[in-house]
């Protein structure tokens, strides 16, 4: 942790002092904002605890190759998955309303990608059975290829709610999806379907989220062969696509490398630390992306606000990320023997590894809302582009020395290229370095904190007695820690007061 907290306290050294904000008699009232995000976050704790639930028990069902062989898979149905709007969603969002004209083309367009990944995908099974050696993923493959069907339909309704600022229908809707999925999974593995229960969430979720799109958007399916009226969006969406399968690459370039070098097994352990050292970010910043995005397009021309918002979106990320990746980081051993069971065990020394790159996925996502909202993101692929040169290079450096080398080459490679992916993405917009290093030095200072005081407490008592026990006492002992380093900062609540204050209205 303390390479980061050099990092924040460089990013804080020149902020300047936040003026106290008078207290607002209908504070929560009318801040669309803060309603948002809270509700936003509410929903992902249901989906957190739901998926480590299922994890838990899953884990115990099925075989680490079996994780493996769907890691595999996984690496390359998710770089499909990018592809399922054609970058139509992030479009809409970027250009406001004023579309309606258009949907019947954006239907055509959308619904023919859908088809396309289809066939891709169903065709991807043999060739990644010879690739790797494993006959069994010609057949699977199948699954999330009708998913794909299904999310070609999904791609409009989706967009129009949160167009309409309706994020917490939207965040109801995934998040019943989502369980949905989940509940699917866990009733196959009980029965011993191994792997096949795996791959059978996504087909499952995409249908949920059709249906529920669908009927909360009141939108019934047009088509149109006029694709010229939507070349904008299309050309848009196209870099938006390419930006996104590069960064994908280059947040799976590791697992291609490891699996094809060590194997599934390996690949299996090294991927279950990879997913829950992330999984904060991906618990709390991808649903935020569903705000953030939009509002802040909706603020581009209004640099105060645009900030204000930027900083808002980033405190909730960095508020609740830091402190899940602290506790992680801390408590280990316990988490990984609740969580996955004795047969995991190798992937406690990979998670400790891992953590400084856990720590900086916090505000992974920050560069992707600027670019995406500004409408620059032709500018966004030139640094992915050198983004992905950079982290292959380290994972071929540390694959020599397997899943270990390869979670070093990971948290340092991501930890260097923090810093360097801000300053060239806030290059000629309003935001500053020192705009996230002001809601970045308090919760990382507080999550220090607590984890100091944890990792004594548990000197002092120790770690004998039930896994569970352990991670519910030393999770009482590092939330208590990390709000009482929030009242120890000094002037926390002005500053609370003056990021969380009602935005102004947009003109």
């Amino acid at each position: 942790m303390l390479p980061i907290l050099i990092e924040a306290a460089l990013l804080g050294a020149r902020l300047k002092t936040i003026p106290s904000t008078s207290s607002a008699p209908r504070f929560w009232r009318n801040n669309h904002h803060l309603q948002s995000s809270a509700v936003t976050v509410s929903f992902q704790v249901v989906r957190y605890g739901a998926n480590l639930g299922v994890t838990m028990v899953i884990s115990r069902l099925i075989a680490p190759g079996d994780f493996g062989l769907f890691a595999m898979a996984a690496t390359f149905t998710g770089a499909m998955l990018i592809f399922k709007d054609g970058g139509v969603e992030s479009a809409l969002l970027s250009h406001g309303p004023g579309a309606d004209k258009k949907f019947p083309a954006l239907t055509t367009l959308t619904c023919f990608y859908g088809l396309i990944l289809a066939l891709l995908c169903a065709a991807l099974g043999p060739a990644l059975a010879w690739l790797y050696g494993e006959p069994r993923l010609a057949a699977v493959l199948l699954l999330p290829a009708s998913a794909f069907l299904l999310h070609g339909f999904d791609v409009l309704p989706g967009a129009m709610l949160l167009q309409a600022r309706r994020f917490r229908t939207h965040a109801a809707i995934e998040t019943v999806a989502m369980l949905m999925g989940l509940a699917v999974t866990l009733v196959l593995a009980t029965r011993g379907a191994g792997y096949w229960a795996l791959f059978a969430a996504e087909p499952v979720t995409a249908l949920c989220l059709l249906v529920g799109h669908t009927w909360a958007a009141r939108w019934r399916p047009h088509f149109s062969a006029a694709i010229s009226e939507v070349r904008h969006f299309s050309r848009f969406g196209g870099v938006v696509s390419l930006n996104r399968i590069i960064g994908y690459a280059a947040g799976n370039v590791d697992n291609l490398i490891l699996g094809i070098a060590a194997g599934p097994v390996s690949l299996g352990f090294y991927n279950k630390a990879f997913r829950l050292v992330a999984l904060p970010q991906e618990a709390i910043n991808w649903p935020l992306s569903k705000l953030a995005i939009p509002i802040l397009a909706q603020s581009r021309d209004q640099p105060a606000e645009f900030v204000r918002a930027f900083r808002h979106f980033n405190l909730t990320s960095v508020a609740l990320g830091l402190p899940a990746v602290g506790f992680l980081l801390v408590c280990t051993g316990e988490i990984v023997a609740v969580l996955y069971g004795p047969q995991w065990t190798p992937v406690v020394p990979l998670l400790r590894l891992l953590g400084l790159m856990g720590l900086c996925h916090t505000f992974l996502l920050a560069p992707v809302w600027v670019y995406t909202a500004m409408g620059t993101v032709a500018r966004q692929l030139r640094w992915d582009i050198l983004n992905l040169a950079v982290l292959a290079a380290a994972f071929l450096l540390g694959v020599r020395w397997g899943a270990m080398g390869v979670a070093i080459a990971a948290s340092t490679a991501y930890a260097a290229m923090r810093i360097p992916a801000l300053l060239y993405c806030f290059r000629g917009t309003p935001l500053r370095l020192r705009d996230l290093g002001a809601v970045l030095w308090r919760p990382l200072l507080a999550t220090a904190i607590a984890s100091g005081a944890l990792l004594a407490a548990r000197a002092g008592w120790g770690t004998g007695g039930p896994a569970y026990l352990i991670v519910l006492r030393d999770a009482l002992v590092f939330a208590s820690g990390y709000a009482l380093g929030w009242v120890l900062v000094p002037g926390w609540k002005s500053f609370l007061a003056h990021e969380l204050r009602r935005p102004a209205p947009i003109s």
